[in-house]
């Protein structure tokens, strides 16, 4: 059913975690009467629990490796990079993404200060920085943008994420700053 499900464009694992730990309990039980059975039953669970952890070992290493994202480690870079004190941010998503902003300019250098601006005013104003969400786990994007005031922005850097909950960032930097001297948004 899973595989099936699968094929719709909206489906995705999330779906299915309130569901997830009655379905675990289900199987423990299961497993507690095999392990309670003859020496067969014990091996079945062994060989269970084995192929349970290995299925989950590449979840689990991208976990460990990338986490749910790294927001703190693409506003670091992005306040290294600045060209202007205070630092011109806008995204494709104001709510998911002005919320990881807000919550981790906190541990940002003292001096590091940000202006986000909303997609609805990125069109009238071009900011420094732009950044681009996705959460499919093999995501892509395009090299440069442009916007409507003709600004390009370039791919500087692409921030993964684990593939289980958690987003991609691309960060994309207007090309009017690249030059010695900043432009204002």
């Amino acid at each position: 059913m899973l595989g099936y499900l699968k094929g719709f464009a909206y489906w995705t694992e999330r779906h299915y975690v309130i569901c997830m730990p009655f379905l675990l309990l289900l199987c423990s039980r299961f497993l507690c009467c095999c392990w309670n059975t003859n020496r067969a039953g014990k091996t079945s669970y062994i060989l269970l629990i084995t192929l349970y952890l290995g299925g989950n070992s590449a979840n689990i290493t991208d976990f460990i490796q990338y986490g749910r994202g790294r927001y703190l480690n693409a506003l670091k870079y992005i306040a290294a990079e600045s060209k202007t004190p205070e630092i011109s941010v806008s995204s494709d998503h104001d709510f998911r993404n002005m919320m990881l902003i807000n919550y981790y300019r906190q541990y940002l250098p003292g001096n590091a200060r940000i202006q986000y601006y909303k997609k609805d005013a990125f069109w009238h104003r071009d900011p420094e920085w732009l950044i681009l969400h996705s959460d499919e786990k093999e995501a892509t994007a395009p090299p440069s943008l442009f916007s409507k005031r003709k600004n390009r922005f370039d791919l500087v850097r692409h921030f993964p994420f684990s593939g289980i909950s958690g987003w991609h960032w691309f960060i994309y930097h207007n090309t009017a700053y690249m030059t010695s001297k900043p432009m204002p948004p």
